[in-house]
């Protein structure tokens, strides 16, 4: 009976001290992955956006030697509006800021001139033009210019926007009054290339600490 009672108490002993090491390698993987957890974050924190795409290019648009300044506040995109989703929406991979409206933001890698139009719910392509008012066709009477860096081109709308591109739109005139036009517009896009834009979407001048922490943590 004594003997019994030494083996209950030694298999009570070894089943206790199995079920602590279970325990301490249950804690131990805790603590394993909440410190994995918490060091990806914070490497996430410091290099989110790091890598994000963010240059400029300068536009125009002209109609019958008249520049289209985009007055109407929906052709701009604000800060508000970013979203910090891994996809980016059209409009936050290229855009306009107020009061910047001959100013092309890039934040996406092969954006093209037609992509950009679309966002501001224009269309452009070989034979035609079209704004949000009025639908641009080429023909005898009217001749639509497309002039990308101080050169004429075909329809640009699968062409990529480079970083300090000039591009215009001219519908009506003659090609010199056309070229006139094209010089006249602005030339300013490596000044915002060099400096900080706390307007930018999908980079980290867009974005608040709090912002960004909710974004690599959820």
């Amino acid at each position: 009976m004594a003997e019994q009672n030494k083996d209950a108490d030694r298999q009570d002993k070894i089943m206790d001290f199995s079920s602590l090491k279970v325990r301490q390698h249950a804690a131990a993987l805790l603590i394993a992955f909440i410190l994995g957890a918490f060091s990806l974050g914070l490497y996430r924190f410091a290099t989110y956006g790091v890598e994000s795409v963010h240059y400029h290019a300068n536009f125009g648009v002209y109609v019958n030697g008249e520049q289209d300044i985009f007055e109407d506040y929906s052709f701009y995109q604000e800060l508000e509006s970013c979203s910090l989703d891994i996809e980016p929406t059209a409009k936050e991979r290229t855009h306009i800021h107020q009061p910047d409206n001959d100013v092309v933001h890039v934040h996406s890698e092969a954006v093209t001139w037609g992509h950009f139009f679309e966002t501001l719910g224009y269309s452009i392509g070989d034979n035609h033009f079209a704004t949000r008012a009025d639908v641009h066709v080429q023909n005898t009477d009217t001749i639509i210019f497309y002039i990308l860096n101080g050169e004429l081109v075909g329809s640009p709308e699968q062409q990529h926007i480079v970083s300090e591109d000039k591009f215009a739109v001219v519908v009506g005139g003659s090609e010199q009054q056309a070229m006139e036009l094209y010089r006249s517009a602005s030339t300013n896009a490596s000044e915002f290339n060099a400096s900080s834009d706390p307007g930018a979407c999908t980079s980290n001048e867009g974005h608040s600490v709090t912002s960004r922490l909710k974004a690599i943590f959820q």
